[in-house]
């Protein structure tokens, strides 16, 4: 018997021919939720790095028939058995902030059932102020009554970081899924999320780099993407903010972004000279984003 490369197939080499003969029904290659549901159970006694409760260096052939001896099998992390994330990017145009919220509620309850692996959320807003954990009622630099002249709504969430502004000319991903089905931690996951604005604004011609101190995506000293993430047991939501058009963006002068007074904010029509829809710009993340997940 010789292991495919996937170890929750078995294969038998039949002269040239592999013929493989199905699953090994979980016994030895449990699905990764299973081994979550097994470390949580067992309260991360006797588990490997993979999660697989079999002591020793016994044969696996006691289980399926594999010849590997399991300190083997247990020194590799799940996406070299083909374990692939599989994510559903969902478009919906300019949205109020309300809905934003009820569909990452909606959408988070479906991931933690294990109804789906995740979901890329991609919108933009009519004029919102919303902040996060580290923002104070100081840093909205405009009055009430101004604001609502003005029709911009304000919002108090349990993201991290401080106050930022949205509008319709910015292109939006909200990612929902399990950081660790994934196999990231949160400051990688930033990473990730970044990355994958970086690789689509290089799509339009702008070169943008990342700020590890002050997490997000500049071009040259001004910030044109915003990060901002909750993270509720192992489930993510929230995410990243990329300013795509010139109008409407003045309003950034109403707050302090980011906890940050001195801090520059630009559009990418800024550097292209050209609008960009940002629904489009909002999906292309999506995909990049996507590509990196799943590779």
């Amino acid at each position: 018997m010789l292991a495919a490369g996937c170890v929750c197939r078995r294969v038998e080499q039949r002269g040239r021919k592999r013929v493989f003969l199905g699953g090994c029904k979980g016994v030895c290659s449990p699905s990764p939720w299973e081994r979550t549901t097994a470390r949580r159970r067992e309260g991360g006694r006797g588990m490997g790095r993979g999660g697989y409760s079999i002591k020793g260096k016994e044969s696996l052939s006691t289980y399926c028939g594999l010849h590997i001896l399991v300190d083997l099998l247990l020194s590799f992390e799940d996406d070299h058995f083909g374990m692939s994330l599989r994510l559903t990017i969902q478009r919906f145009g300019v949205s109020k902030y309300e809905r934003a919220l009820e569909l990452m509620a909606q959408r988070e309850r479906v991931v933690r059932a294990k109804r789906s692996q995740g979901f890329l959320l991609v919108m933009s807003h009519p004029p919102t102020i919303t902040l996060g954990r580290l923002a104070l009622a100081s840093d909205v630099l405009m009055s009430r009554l101004s604001r609502l002249g003005a029709g911009i709504g304000l919002f108090y969430v349990d993201r991290g970081g401080g106050a930022t502004y949205h509008y319709p000319g910015q292109a939006i991903v909200y990612p929902v899924l399990d950081l660790e089905y994934a196999g990231l931690g949160v400051r990688r996951f930033i990473r990730v999320l970044c990355d994958a604005v970086i690789d689509t604004m290089k799509m339009v011609g702008v070169d943008g780099w990342f700020d590890e101190k002050r997490p997000g995506v500049y071009v040259g000293r001004s910030k044109v993407a915003s990060i901002g993430l909750a993270i509720r047991g192992t489930v993510s939501s929230h995410g990243v903010a990329t300013n795509c058009s010139k109008k409407g963006i003045e309003f950034f002068k109403m707050i302090v972004p980011c906890k940050d007074r001195s801090l520059e904010v630009s559009c990418l029509e800024d550097w292209t000279s050209k609008p960009l829809d940002p629904l489009w710009f909002g999906v292309e993340v999506a995909k990049r984003l996507r590509e990196r997940l799943c590779e």
